[in-house]
């Protein structure tokens, strides 16, 4: 089975989850999903950052994520399919006022 190579971007103040980090590439097999990039992350960045993704086997409230400029839930959500080049954004809940 062959690589993939994505781009896993953030913004706001949630690069402190991701080591500090932005934008980072990221290697996954060539059938991966959503769900295996938080999976990659997550074994990096250990069970906060996870906690701050996912909640009760879903994105965690509040968060937003886009493939390609899409959000996965306008797609297959977590499962939905990652191609060589893609680009993920984490966007965290955002307060207004």
């Amino acid at each position: 089975m062959s690589e993939i190579e994505i781009t896993v971007k953030t913004i706001y103040s949630f690069e402190k989850y991701l080591g500090g980090k932005k934008s980072q590439k990221i290697l996954l097999k060539s059938d991966s999903t959503v769900m295996d990039i938080i999976d990659i992350l997550t074994s990096v960045y250990g069970k906060t950052l996870r906690d701050k993704l996912i909640q009760d086997g879903r994105p965690a409230r509040g968060m937003v994520y886009l493939l390609n400029g899409r959000t996965i839930m306008a797609l297959d959500g977590l499962e939905t399919k990652v191609d060589d080049g893609d680009e993920f954004i984490v966007m965290p809940p955002v307060g207004g006022g």
